[in-house]
C-alpha cells in the first residue's frame, strides 16, 4: 500500500492536466475561427484585417 500512496498526487495531477488539455482542445476551434474571420478577412469590419485582434488573442490563447 506504500507504493500506491508514493504516486496518488501524480495520479491526480495527471488527471487534472488531461482536464486543462480537453478544455484547450476545446476551445482552440473557436479562438482559430475568431482569428481568421476578424482578424485576418475582417469579416465583421467591411473586409478590413485587425492585426491587433491577432495578438491580443494570441497572447491571451498562450497566456
Amino acid at each position: 500500500m506504500e507504493v500506491h500512496q508514493t504516486f496518488l498526487p501524480y495520479a491526480i495531477l495527471a488527471g487534472l492536466f488531461m482536464v486543462g488539455e480537453v478544455a484547450m482542445d476545446l476551445l482552440q476551434p473557436g479562438i482559430m475561427s475568431q482569428i481568421v474571420d476578424d482578424g485576418v478577412l475582417g469579416l465583421h469590419n467591411g473586409g478590413v484585417g485587425n492585426l491587433d485582434l491577432i495578438w491580443k488573442l494570441a497572447c491571451r490563447w498562450w497566456a
